[in-house]
């Protein structure tokens, strides 16, 4: 093109000269001179030979620039396959690492269990295991220990009633009260009712509080399911069917205390309470003598109306279907008059406000044992003396 470009500008140079004249004095007219044109066509051959240099110094350019672009490029794929070499060496490190760990994980499972399984056979079960919920962590739990922990006292038992308590080792008490949980959480086998009693709380690495001689320490909170004394969960089983298997626990008396985890659930619908009911009495040992006892009296009374309507339910429920638990009612008029509207049961912020209107504090759970004390002794009394029948009915409290 640029050859091309050279002959185009030479041709008209030579045309622009051939046709220049030049005028002459007295009107005379001549061709310019030769050296004129000489001129030019010097300078035209010149114009090609920087115009011809210049095109092959652009090529050489351009050759120049497509090979450093290609050495770029194999630069680019060689460090993407150096890349790729280490990811995959890195992911292999990581997997033989993980492979690792998990084999060291199992093994360390494997032992834990054994070691678990080893420790529950030489847990001593208590005489007397009472369970509940929260109120036994924040405030009753340590009330409850002291009653039956001095119950042949507190019973004030007449003769026949005192070789009844012989059956039991009042110093061998123990208390659990797991957070949020109620009947329906230790009969499930999966979902979010067992996870009440089973899953670890992320935040407080604990989810009961435990009292007596299964827990020896200083520290009242533990997390169920680590521990001996605490081995309650199974895959595709309910809590209440590991915490008895094979004896693991064997109390001679057992206390259940719930209501209000459950109050929506029983008072909204007696099925539920039914189906409550009937799950808790196929997984308790039938030899095993019982007492259900509902909970202490909230402080408002939007939450007492709820709770006595679902005690209502549960205390049907269980005579329905023939419990030989004995029933003992938390909810009665002196227990809710001695809590409802008082704040000095009940944890107080600086302010003086009620902090906490569920939980009754100790003075209150020692209140609530004095009030309800004689129908505790009776359903006590009664379960002893008559645990050789399959089915008691005996309930206790106002009717």
């Amino acid at each position: 093109m640029q050859k091309k470009l050279c002959h185009s500008s030479f041709g008209r140079l030579v045309a622009s000269v051939l046709t220049v004249s030049v005028a002459l004095p007295t009107g005379m007219t001549s061709f310019a001179p030769v050296a004129a044109t000489t001129a030019v066509l010097a300078t035209v051959a010149m114009s090609g030979d920087a115009m011809a240099h210049h095109g092959s110094a652009k090529r050489k350019r351009a050759r120049a620039a497509r090979a450093k672009a290609a050495r770029k490029a194999r630069r680019a794929r060689a460090a993407r396959r150096t890349k790729a070499r280490r990811a995959k060496a890195a992911r292999a490190a990581r997997a033989a690492r993980a492979a690792k760990a998990a084999k060291a994980a199992k093994a360390a499972e494997a032992a834990k269990l054994a070691k678990l399984a080893e420790a529950k056979k030489q847990f001593q079960s208590p005489d007397i295991l009472v369970l509940g919920d929260s109120q036994m962590a924040f405030g009753s739990g340590r009330a409850f220990l002291e009653f039956f922990q001095d119950i042949k006292n507190r019973c004030q038992p007449n003769s026949r009633q005192k070789m009844d308590l012989e059956q039991l080792n009042e110093r061998s008490v123990g208390v659990i009260g797991v957070r949020s949980s109620s009947l329906h959480s230790w009969v499930a086998r999966e979902g979010k009712l067992k996870d009440k009693v089973c899953k670890v709380d992320r935040k407080w690495r604990s989810n009961a509080a435990t009292f007596g001689t299964i827990n020896t320490t200083r520290n009242k909170y533990v997390q169920i399911g680590e521990g001996a004394q605490y081995q309650f969960c199974a895959k595709d089983r309910s809590p209440f069917e590991v915490m008895f298997e094979n004896g693991y626990y064997k109390p001679k008396l057992l206390v259940l205390s719930f209501l209000g985890n459950s109050a929506h659930r029983w008072a909204g619908n007696k099925k539920n309470a039914l189906q409550d009911v009937e799950r808790t009495m196929a997984q308790l040992p039938s030899d095993t003598p019982c007492i259900f006892m509902t909970t202490a009296p909230a402080y408002k009374k939007k939450t007492v109306k709820l709770r006595h309507k679902a005690q209502q339910n549960i205390k049907y429920a269980f005579e329905k279907k023939m419990s030989r638990c004995s029933f003992v009612e938390g909810y009665t008029a002196q227990t809710v008059a001695a809590n409802q509207g008082n704040k000095q049961h009940f944890r107080l912020r600086k302010s003086g406000r009620v902090k906490d209107p569920f939980h009754p504090n100790r003075k209150a759970a020692e209140k609530f044992l004095e009030i309800e004390k004689t129908h505790i002794c009776r359903a006590v009394f009664a379960q002893l003396g008559n645990q050789q029948h399959a089915k008691l009915d005996a309930f206790f409290g106002p009717r």
